[in-house]
């Protein structure tokens, strides 16, 4: 069991700070902004398969983080919060000195290298903020991750308003941006983890008053970021690019992010003053017994944990396939090399965040009646009928398909941590979570490199240069493709929920006799 924090409502300063640090864990999301610097016929001239790779390998880092798990249990999620933000730093900052500094001389496998780098820092940084907030607020789970993961899949659109901001049209000046955020949000928020971490002691009504602001706050930049971007064309065309106003926006964006520290006010911890009759509602009860708290080996023994990871890894992939080539599809649709992607990409970026936002707090909410299990199924099945929709009308569905697979894709992300901490326990929560998001890597290399990036050079061969394919056909066979497999992955999905049925009918009994 998690301790209470030493510092009065200090887990809700670690939420504030770990909100933070995560605008840079978002950012993986988006290498579709900066990633073009390298297909630079007078610098690197990759091709759309190397650029593929190099997203793969970002991934790579992102997902792949055992290291990050077992440093969170050995050494404690300050810690790794901090490890990540080096990586991060360390990643963007050589990604941009490799363009800024060296472009066109450094070999291809440093570049993929760099990604991997920032990846992984980014990865680090998500298993840190889940292993501690998921224990901070244990009868509030589908809450955090919702509203986590909500504002992580919102990061790629808010790192876009500074860039129009800040450094339009300099995307190598961006990068480095990138890496000294990362760097400055980990001497500013580790020290804040460490000091605050603990579990929550405040009553469960102010716990969720407080997690309905959060999600009203994050909706409100999800329609607030979707407007700016609609009329993103009108703001470019005012005199010097629009800064002014962008500086503006910026501002407001900034006031939001600030005001999660307003959080911490209001209600007063047990640490900070005795046990008394007036005191006592302030403790939140204790938390709802685990079914089964099994460690990383028990974990892997359970049959349906080999049958979800193959649900996330078709969820997942599927999901990375369409945001890694989000930019290729918006130029072969509108068959125009220079159509502005960056609103499209903010697009997804905000549906991925409504997605997780909604799944995690909606799963939480509809505990007592049915199995996270089920909203699983739900994106697969979501996520499969956007690809069919652009397989069979084209063009006019590239939005709404793009909105789909960005909330379906988010809502994956919604519910899987806490799934998790159900079906298996808390015991080494870290590394079971590090060991699931192994899934989203193995999918992202099966669908966005082995697929899209073959099918797709393939097709830029039969149509056009051989490197840019400006025709829709050119995403016609990737798109049936990954349809059908999205039909499987709802088919396996159904039978994970048959077979996780018994633990979370005993998890609705124990909340009935909680509630009693």
């Amino acid at each position: 069991m998690v301790k209470a924090s030493a510092v009065p409502n200090g887990a809700w300063w670690t939420f504030s700070g770990v909100m933070m640090g995560l605008l840079t864990a978002g950012t993986i999301y988006g290498f579709g902004s900066w990633s073009p610097l390298f297909q630079d016929p007078e610098g690197y001239d990759l091709t759309s398969e190397q650029l593929e790779f190099m997203g793969t390998m970002a991934h790579a880092g992102n997902y792949i983080v055992i290291d990050a798990g077992i440093i969170n249990t050995v050494m404690g999620t300050h810690v790794t919060f901090a490890y990540g933000c080096i990586w991060a730093c360390l990643g963007y900052t050589c990604l941009w000195a490799s363009y800024a500094l060296a472009n066109g001389k450094l070999p291809y496998a440093v570049l993929c290298l760099f990604c991997l780098m920032y990846g992984h820092g980014c990865g680090s940084i998500d298993n840190a903020a889940m292993t501690e907030l998921l224990g901070a607020f244990p009868d509030h789970k589908g809450n955090v991750v919702g509203c986590l993961k909500g504002y992580y899949g919102l990061a790629s659109a808010i790192i876009t308003v500074v860039y129009f901001a800040v450094f339009q049209p300099s995307q190598d000046g961006f990068l480095i941006f990138l890496g000294v955020y990362a760097g400055v949000s980990g001497l500013v928020v580790t020290p804040i983890i460490r000091k605050c971490k603990g579990r929550i002691e405040e009553a469960s009504s102010a716990v969720s008053t407080k997690f309905k602001m959060v999600i009203g706050g994050i909706v409100f930049f999800e329609i607030f970021i979707l407007i700016v971007n609609i009329f993103k064309p009108q703001i470019n065309d005012m005199k010097n690019n629009g800064k002014p106003l962008w500086l503006g926006i910026l501002t407001v964006v900034v006031i939001g992010i600030g005001s999660l520290f307003l959080l911490p006010r209001g209600a007063r911890g047990l640490d900070s003053a005795p046990l008394t009759r007036e005191t006592e509602q302030v403790s939140a009860p204790p938390a709802m017994p685990e079914i089964r708290n099994v460690d990383v080996l028990g974990m892997m023994k359970c049959p349906d944990f080999w049958v979800l990871v193959i649900v996330l890894i078709i969820g997942q992939g599927s999901g990375l396939l369409f945001i890694n080539n989000a930019s290729q599809a918006v130029k072969a649709f509108k068959q125009d090399a220079h159509a502005d992607q960056t609103s499209y990409i903010a697009m997804i970026s905000c549906f991925n965040s409504f997605g997780r936002l909604v799944y995690g707090n909606l799963s939480q909410a509809l505990l007592g009646r049915m199995s996270r299990m089920w909203f699983l199924v739900l994106s697969c099945a979501l996520l499969s009928s956007a690809y069919w929709l652009l397989y069979l009308f084209g063009e006019p569905m590239l939005w709404p398909a793009g909105a789909i697979v960005g909330a379906a894709y988010g809502g994956l992300w919604g519910v899987q941590p806490v799934i998790l901490t159900e079906i298996y326990g808390s015991k080494q929560y870290g590394v079971k979570y590090a060991f699931s998001a192994i899934a989203a890597f193995i999918g992202s290399l099966i669908f966005a490199t082995a697929l899209a990036g073959n099918l797709y050079d393939a097709e830029a061969k039969k149509f056009d240069d051989g490197k840019y394919c400006l025709k829709p056909q050119c995403f016609d066979e990737i798109y049936l493709i990954t349809g059908c497999c999205g039909i499987a992955a709802v088919a396996i999905g159904v039978v994970l929920c048959g077979m996780t049925k018994r633990i979370y009918a005993e998890m609705r009994e124990n909340m009935r006799a909680e509630s009693a």
